[in-house]
């Protein structure tokens, strides 16, 4: 989800939904602009302003944005697709009014005990942008199986370079065995294992890490997740 570094959007909304024969369509229209920030990329540090860190934050805005988002829903099937272009300033870099767009289609299953979740991103930016917002592309797919209150699950993903090749792309795939535990109606646990490769670029590999690395990285993590 770091491909969409976009937090936030204030502007117009225009959804319409209508369900035919059990089948739920829903589409939405919106326009606007915003002010977000990002962590800068490991890979392209050399090509930011001095004194910046793969910590740091850089600001930018949206503005001049028009998107779409869709989605057709049947018998714990979904299918969706979204679309978004935009104007970029970064005033760090001394950008203004670049251009940038992100789409993306996924697909949900839920059915019969089998659960499927799929995801497709492209993101594509001005020449401009390609140290701070490289084009890229991301998927994942996850597969898992209800046993009563408990999703045992597995889930591959990668994140690349996109249309035009840069050597600012972060570039990594990893895979995933999990389990969640639903506690109840409101709160569920999770506790999973991700070992995750780092794709080499410039004799270097990071990933999405803060710096470069020269090996796999296995990350276990606990979580619970509530719902208010």
């Amino acid at each position: 989800y770091s491909t969409n570094p976009i937090r936030s959007v204030n502007g117009l909304d225009l959804v319409y939904q209508k369900s035919i024969n059990d089948v739920t369509y829903l589409g939405e229209l919106y326009f606007g602009s915003g002010t977000s920030s990002s962590f800068a990329l490991p890979t392209a540090l050399s090509a930011y302003p001095v004194g910046t860190t793969a910590t740091s934050r850089i600001d930018f805005k949206t503005h001049e944005m028009v998107g779409f988002n869709a989605s057709v829903s049947f018998e714990g099937i979904s299918f969706r697709a979204g679309y978004f272009k935009t104007k970029v300033d970064v005033p760090a870099f001394g950008l203004a009014d670049e251009d940038g767009s992100f789409g993306g289609v996924g697909m949900t299953i839920d059915k019969n005990n089998i659960v499927v979740y799929s995801e497709y991103i492209i993101r594509d930016t001005s020449a401009n942008l390609s140290s701070a917002f490289p084009d890229a592309t991301a998927a994942y797919l996850t597969l898992g199986y209800r046993m009563g209150d408990f999703l045992p699950y597995i889930t591959a993903a990668s994140i690349g370079e996109g249309a035009d090749k840069s050597i600012y792309a972060p570039k990594q795939t990893s895979s995933t065995l999990g389990l969640r535990y639903e506690m109840d109606d409101a709160a569920a646990f999770k506790i999973e294992a991700k070992n995750i490769k780092p794709d080499t670029y410039g004799g270097d590999a990071g990933g999405l890490f803060d710096s470069a690395i020269t090996e796999n990285v296995t990350i276990i993590s606990v979580a619970v997740d509530v719902l208010f």
